[in-house]
């Protein structure tokens, strides 16, 4: 598989060009979150990557009882920053319950268009979506850590990519960093790129 990170501001200061010598392929950038939350190093974090040639990918992170706002703000940043993968929205175990549950299917189509992705645990993609057929439409981005390989939650049968490690290291970064893995060919991580 093709590794990868994912990043926001936890992460400070990244040297870009030494994360690309480290032979990390693609980032994934902390873009928004809830309404109106914009990751501070997301300028920093989109300029240094696009320079050192990294694939660049965005994410937002849900939050529950947010209403439309949440959706303007996610729109705004994709279109400030074009990203060169697929969009996920992170759907963060604890971050829903049964309650709010509903109003992340009710979002779906709001958020997911073309070919944006979910990524969730295992145990939240089965409490959301194990019902939800037609949410398998999307890809999966999953988050199973310490484990050979990730378990797939339903209704999807397969994954796009792993968040293998919330802890790893990487030349370039001070901090721990999510490290990634893409899951497929050469060929196929390039027919991902835009």
């Amino acid at each position: 598989m093709i590794p990868g990170i994912d990043v926001s501001h936890y992460q400070g200061t990244i040297d870009w060009q030494k994360v690309k010598a480290a032979g990390i392929r693609f980032a994934y950038l902390k873009a928004t979150q809830g309404a109106s939350f914009v990751d501070p190093k997301l300028f920093d974090n989109y300029t240094g990557a696009k320079a050192a040639g990294i694939p660049i990918g965005l994410y937002h992170v849900f939050v529950a009882n947010t209403g439309s706002e949440q959706l303007r703000n996610w729109r705004k940043a994709q279109s400030l920053y074009m990203p060169q993968l697929p969009c996920w929205l992170d759907i963060e175990p604890g971050a829903v319950s049964e309650e709010t549950g509903q109003q992340v299917t009710d979002m779906l189509q709001g958020f997911l268009a073309g070919r944006d992705m979910v990524y969730c645990s295992p145990a939240t993609g089965d409490q959301l979506f194990s019902w939800e057929q037609e949410i398998s439409d999307y890809g999966l981005a999953v988050a199973h850590y310490g484990v050979p390989e990730p378990r797939i939650p339903k209704p999807w049968t397969t994954f796009q990519f792993w968040q293998h490690s919330a802890s790893g290291t990487v030349d370039g970064i001070s901090a721990l960093v999510d490290l990634d893995w893409f899951n497929g060919t050469e060929d196929e991580f390039q027919m991902f790129i835009c």
